[in-house]
């Protein structure tokens, strides 16, 4: 009997473990609802990023602008409302707890752009995830919020936050506040000149994306990141988003689990 229990807390043990060690990646592509009269701008982004992870399925989060601008190279507006999403997938397409909320608060403080499809422009943002970055939301004078919701409260959590637009002058001020304090970085572009002079690059730290390490979820399970135009620029570009976590189960399916396999090591000792 003595043996039995012993291996049923061991058994234990090593479910704790591995509910530990299962890491999940969520990723979100941000964009506008494109309605450009002349090609395709804002589409899903399907593919790998900068985070260490070969997923390649990405939530798509479309705000819907006013229109403001339809040209060649692209189309801009600014949005008032704000778009949440729930339960989205990882990056291997399994459904997550993981929320999104996109605050929106309107002109002159929210807007989106996207780079219509045969523009020069395109030949500015990182070949190797040009459907993630042809498209974003921008931040200006004031800090707006993309918030994430649904970890476990405590939970670290690694953010690769893109921010890079279509000419040289957009840089990101990306902020989060946790426990442990406030953690800011801020992309400085990677390209010079506009759609008429562009650097071919691929996605680069520094200048295509920041990494905030071990971001801590509140009591709620909750982060929000706050984005805003850095010194050298008026606006503030965010593309998407990675968040990359320790995937824990609750603990009643874990419970549930150790209840079982416990039951059944000590039916098989009668």
């Amino acid at each position: 009997m003595k043996r039995h229990l012993l291996a049923c807390g061991a058994s234990l043990a090593l479910l704790a473990t591995a509910a530990n060690v299962q890491a999940a990646v969520v990723n979100i592509d941000f964009g506008l609802h494109p309605d450009h009269p002349t090609g395709p701008t804002s589409v899903l982004y399907t593919g790998t990023a900068a985070a260490p992870d070969a997923g390649t399925v990405w939530n798509g989060v479309q705000v819907t602008d006013n229109n403001a601008f339809h040209g060649p190279p692209g189309e801009f507006g600014w949005w008032s409302a704000s778009v949440s999403q729930s339960n989205l997938l990882s990056s291997t397409g399994a459904p997550t707890p993981i929320g999104v909320n996109v605050v929106g608060v309107g002109e002159p403080n929210t807007g989106a752009f996207a780079i219509l499809e045969g523009s020069p422009n395109l030949g500015a943002v990182a070949t190797d995830a040009v459907g993630l970055m042809r498209d974003y939301l921008i931040g200006f004078n004031e800090p707006r919020f993309v918030n994430l919701s649904g970890f476990a409260p405590g939970t670290s959590v690694d953010l690769y936050l893109y921010g890079a637009g279509d000419t040289s002058n957009r840089d990101t001020m990306f902020s989060v506040t946790d426990v442990n304090g406030t953690h800011t970085a801020t992309t400085t572009g990677t390209i010079t000149g506009d759609g008429n002079n562009p650097v071919t690059h691929t996605l680069t730290l520094g200048g295509d994306y920041v990494i905030l390490n071990g971001i801590l979820a509140d009591a709620n399970g909750g982060i929000s990141i706050s984005y805003l135009h850095g010194a050298g620029s008026g606006e503030g570009p965010f593309n998407g988003l990675q968040a990359v976590y320790n995937n824990v189960p609750e603990p009643t399916s874990l419970g549930l689990a150790g209840a079982g396999l416990c039951a059944l090591l000590l039916r098989r000792r009668r």
